[in-house]
Formats: structure tokens, C-alpha cells, sequence
């Protein structure tokens, strides 16, 4: 388990982080996002113990960063944004150098052969660092950061620089590592987070925004609980899509407009009822042609809980 309790981060008169706190631990891969400057990469710092909170602390596996640094350490891989490489060595000379350097207990050459082999470097072995491409550099900061097989990795834009296709490799091996790792990442692409976490981390101004599973952010609460905005198109009359869920008391608003014998219509819920509207629109002969919840979209969400509503999100 990785426990943050109320971390902040001052720099002068400067607060980088206020009061922050979460916790994950080993299969959750966690999405860390927020707009440029948030304090992201400052919070992957402390949490690798690059960088000293100002108070609070960071707990790895029941080591604390600061009080007991090489056990802490030893459970958690860290991949900055710009991995910690060494032009000059080859790919094997690094690995087999951090491997030393880290003290991994096992045999060596085992270790990074299948280390090589997990992230497609096993080609690239005998090549210098300096030689490799963007994508090639990234697997190589990969490759050092899950060296020791750490309870928890730490990957800050682990995507950044990459081709379509490369980018896809990394997050098909992030999902892969999540099997034996902890792992939180951040990305400025919503796509990714959304294609490989179970978790989101929202952070603006130095502050925690929301964290939680996935399928629940964005999703408004109020009184009476959850508050969900859906949208459908329905292949029937509107009277008829109306007058089908006219007596369920979990809606509390509902629009809609007719068009080439279709129905557009929004529904604002109390709750998450999808499975109930599938049910109903089905009794009433009431083809569903698309549905989709418009507040429970990642952009959406951030857009909404970030104040960021007119502009795009960056790192």
C-alpha cells in the first residue's frame, strides 16, 4: 500500500502542494491528471523521495520516505519524464549497472535478460543510448524502473514522444506490470488514462480534487445521491419515449425532440438507472440507437472539476 497523508510543499511563499492525501495499493493502476503546473511531478518526487515534503508523509509499504529511504526504495520503481539515462553505456551496461546499484538481490544476467525481453529491448542490448530513438529510451527507463520487480511503480508521462503504435505498446505493458505492481502514471492524453485506469487522481492548484474509481468521476452527488446526465436516441415517436418513463421517480429532468422518426432525448437522473431505461425502453418496443452518459466522461469531468471548461487540458 502506498498511504500519502496530507503532504504539502512549500517553496518560499509558494505552496506547490496543500494537504494532500491518497492511498492505492498493489493492481491498481491510478491516473493522475491536472493542468500544467498542478504539482503533479512534484508529488511523484516526494512520493520516490526525489524531493522532500515540507510536511506530511509518504508511506511505502509501511516505510516511511523520509525516516526510512532504502526500504521505502526498494519497493517502488520510478519513471520520470525524462528517464535518468546514460548516453555512452549500452543498454545491457546500464541495466547491469542499476542493477548494482540498487543491490537487487538474484541473479543478474537472468534478471535483465528478462527485463529486456518484457520491454522489446532484447535487440537493442549491445546498442549505445545515445544511438536509440524517443520510444526506444522510453522502454530503456522502463526497463530500470521495474528492474527489482517493485510493489509500486511511479510513471510521469511514460507515453510522452512516442508514435500511435509505440504508445500503445507502453500501455499494453502498463496493464501487463499491473499484475504484480501498484502503478500510478500521469498523462496530459485523457484517452490513455481512460484506456488503462481503474483509478483517477485529479489534482489543480496544488490541491487533491477528486480520487476514485473510474466509472464514478464526474458524477454530480446531491441529496438524494448520485446525479447522472444521459443522452439517447431513441427509434420511436416522442410521446411514445416519454410516456415510457414518465412514472420513474429517479428522473428528475428529461428533453426531448423528434426527427426522421427518431427521439434526441437528455436525461437527468438521480441515479445511475441505464440498466432500468434499457429494460424499460425494451417492454415499450423502444430500439435504443445510442446512449452515452455526458457528465461521466473523463474530459468532461475535468473540464468540470477543474474550472478548465474553455480551454484544453496540458500537462
Amino acid at each position: 500500500m502506498i498511504e500519502v497523508q496530507s503532504v504539502t510543499k512549500k517553496y518560499g511563499k509558494l505552496t506547490a502542494l496543500e494537504d494532500f492525501s491518497f492511498e492505492f495499493g498493489k493492481g491498481d493502476i491510478v491516473g493522475f491528471i491536472g493542468p500544467n503546473g498542478a504539482g503533479k511531478s512534484t508529488m511523484m518526487r516526494i512520493m520516490t523521495g526525489c524531493l522532500a515534503p515540507t510536511s506530511g508523509t509518504v508511506k511505502i509499504n509501511g516505510f516511511d520516505i523520509v525516516d526510512d529511504p532504502i526500504k521505502a526504495k526498494e519497493n517502488i520503481g520510478y519513471l520520470p519524464e525524462k528517464p535518468p539515462l546514460y548516453p555512452r553505456f549500452t543498454v545491457s551496461e546500464y541495466l547491469n549497472t542499476i542493477f548494482e546499484i540498487k543491490q537487487i538481490k538474484g541473479n543478474k544476467k537472468e534478471r535483465v535478460k528478462e527485463i529486456t525481453e518484457l520491454t522489446g529491448l532484447s535487440e537493442a542490448g549491445k546498442r549505445r543510448i545515445g544511438n536509440l530513438s524517443k520510444g526506444y529510451c522510453q522502454r530503456v527507463g522502463l526497463a530500470q524502473a521495474i528492474l527489482s520487480y517493485p510493489s509500486f511503480l511511479v510513471l510521469d508521462e511514460p507515453t510522452a514522444g512516442l508514435d500511435p503504435g509505440q504508445k500503445k505498446e507502453m500501455l499494453l505493458l502498463v496493464k501487463k506490470l499491473s499484475r504484480r505492481s501498484g502503478i500510478i502514471l500521469s498523462s496530459h492524453i485523457l484517452s490513455e488514462i481512460d484506456s488503462v485506469c481503474n483509478k483517477i487522481l485529479m489534482i489543480n492548484k496544488g490541491r487533491l480534487v477528486s480520487f476514485g474509481a473510474r466509472d464514478e468521476i464526474g458524477i454530480k452527488r446531491d441529496a438524494r445521491g448520485q446525479e447522472l446526465v444521459l443522452r439517447y436516441v431513441i427509434s420511436g415517436k416522442k410521446s411514445d419515449v416519454v410516456s415510457a418513463v414518465s412514472d420513474m421517480s429517479e428522473i428528475k429532468k428529461l428533453t426531448a425532440s423528434e426527427k426522421d422518426g427518431n427521439t434526441e432525448c437528455t436525461i437527468t437522473a438521480y441515479s445511475d438507472i441505464r440498466k432500468k431505461l434499457f429494460t424499460r425502453f425494451a417492454q415499450h418496443s423502444l430500439p435504443i440507437m445510442t446512449c452515452f452518459a455526458v457528465n461521466n466522461t473523463l474530459e468532461a469531468a475535468f473540464l468540470n472539476m477543474t474550472g478548465e471548461k474553455d480551454n484544453k487540458m496540458q500537462k
